[in-house]
């Protein structure tokens, strides 16, 4: 967008040149969630479900699946 920041790097705010830009933009967002997520509710203290993500965490082989 030609927009530079205070140090003199470029500000990039649009995707250009990505086929879809929102799908995209989306998954960015999902990915957000799940790190501020586990950063806020680290395994010993996350809950065993989560309705909001339609998730369970699974104590043994650590991994959460879709219910």
């Amino acid at each position: 967008s030609g927009r530079v920041s205070d140090k003199g790097g470029r500000i990039y705010d649009k995707f250009i040149g990505i086929q879809n830009p929102y799908d995209v933009f989306k998954r960015i967002k999902e990915v957000m969630v799940d790190i501020k997520t586990d950063w806020n509710y680290p395994n010993a203290i996350r809950p065993e479900t989560n309705p909001g993500y339609k998730t369970k965490y699974e104590k043994e082989g650590s991994t959460q699946k879709t219910l």
